[in-house]
């Protein structure tokens, strides 16, 4: 029997910082805490605090190494986290400011970002992100000759974007995994070194496919929030029980705690903002989402015509 536990509405009675923070709170997210505190729900690990304190790779680099591994279908090994703090082209450029970025043992980097609402990572911020990783191996820092960096220098860069609810776009199709990256249209094979994969825990939960996968497993983990299915998942794969219980002491603590309850309340302050803001963008991707869904229902035609077809020669 596995039975981890947090002591959260204890440990907010018993200190008035945390009492404080309490009473900021909408009632949904107060509810969504109970739960985790009775042990009905699972602390939510695609929680911006939560993902950066349990897969901190300057900790538990071992953690992240597979969940990127499982991702990207290879063997990596982080060797260190880099500043998260991307470069700044000039004094007027915004600021560039990642989840996690790390460096593989081959010089490859990895940045993850993980977002609660997809709406709010249009395709241009991850490229954004990449294109500063790139650059900031092509910087020249202080001590370093010009000659001593050159372009061969550069390794790839991937981006991976974790969403636990997914744009409506990426909703029409049934695959949770979305990998991108720059192909030529007359089939000249050269390598560029920028790679995108999204990974959608929604539309993975909606077609949640059975099988033994390392991918399938961790994008499983991720998405569970009721412990009664959690509990039956540690006890087919240990291996992630360690990984549970780190998120599950993190509101044990009153830093993780405090930290978790901030989080909730700017969630909620950023809200009406997000909302505005994302108006615009909703409408400039709603002409994509209806020419695609046209297309989906033209090749579900002509499908169904070659099934015709076929039929109608089968019985000649």
């Amino acid at each position: 029997m596995i039975n981890i536990k947090t002591r959260i509405i204890e440990m907010i009675n018993e200190d008035q910082e945390l009492k404080n923070k309490w009473n900021e709170l909408p009632e949904a997210a107060k509810e969504m805490l109970r739960s985790i505190d009775a042990g009905e729900r699972t602390p939510n690990l695609l929680r911006d605090i939560m993902f950066k304190g349990v897969f901190n790779p300057e900790i538990h680099p071992d953690w992240l190494s597979k969940l990127i591994g499982a991702i990207l279908g290879k063997d990596v090994r982080i060797i260190k986290a880099l500043p998260v703090e991307g470069i700044y082209i000039s004094e007027y450029s915004k600021g560039v400011l990642f989840d996690i970025m790390v460096e593989f043992e081959d010089g490859e980097i990895a940045i993850v970002e993980v977002q609660r609402r997809g709406i709010e990572m249009p395709p241009e911020r991850p490229v954004v992100y990449s294109a500063n990783a790139v650059v900031r191996q092509y910087s020249i820092l202080k001590g370093q000759k010009k000659g001593d960096v050159d372009y061969s220098d550069i390794h790839p860069v991937y981006t991976i974007v974790l969403m636990e609810e997914s744009g409506d776009i990426f909703k029409l199709f049934k695959d949770f995994h979305h990998h991108f990256e720059q192909k030529s249209n007359t089939g000249l094979d050269l390598e560029f070194i920028q790679y995108y994969d999204y990974i959608c825990l929604d539309v993975f939960r909606e077609n949640k496919p059975h099988t033994t996968e390392k991918l399938i497993q961790w994008i499983d983990f991720l998405s569970i929030t009721d412990t009664k299915e959690m509990e039956p998942f540690l006890i087919e794969h240990p291996e992630f029980i360690e990984i549970y219980a780190r998120a599950c002491d993190m509101l044990a603590d009153k830093e993780g705690l405090l930290n978790m309850l901030a989080e909730l309340s700017y969630e909620e302050d950023v809200v009406g903002i997000i909302k505005a803001t994302n108006e615009g963008r909703a409408k400039k991707y709603e002409a994509k989402i209806q020419k695609m869904e046209a297309q989906l229902k033209e090749k579900d035609e002509q499908i169904r015509e070659l099934k015709e077809q076929l039929a109608r020669v089968s019985t000649e």
